[in-house]
């Protein structure tokens, strides 16, 4: 098939599905502070700053290692704030 430049019609329907199909992929908003996946890469991203910063080289985690080693820490952490809060 050969396209005539001189066909408007062709030319303007062909504009539309290419419209159609950049707008698909346009977000249909965008809120910074309630945006969940924004949140939570952030949350990942504070977590492996910890870790760092504890000597832990999370660049070689798996995410069986990642995750064990929140759950490890957070564990830690409810023992220690759960013992200080007992009365002698």
């Amino acid at each position: 098939m050969i396209l005539n430049p001189d066909d408007e019609e062709l030319l303007n329907q062909m504009k539309d599905v290419c419209d159609y199909f950049i707008n698909i992929n346009k977000p249909k908003s965008f809120i910074p502070g309630d945006n969940a996946v924004i949140n939570y890469e952030k949350g990942q991203q504070s977590i492996l700053s910890s870790m760092e910063e504890s000597g832990i080289n999370t660049k070689s985690l798996t995410v069986f290692e990642f995750y064990s080693r929140i759950e490890h820490l957070e564990n830690k952490y409810k023992s220690k704030h759960h013992g200080s809060n007992k009365q002698i």
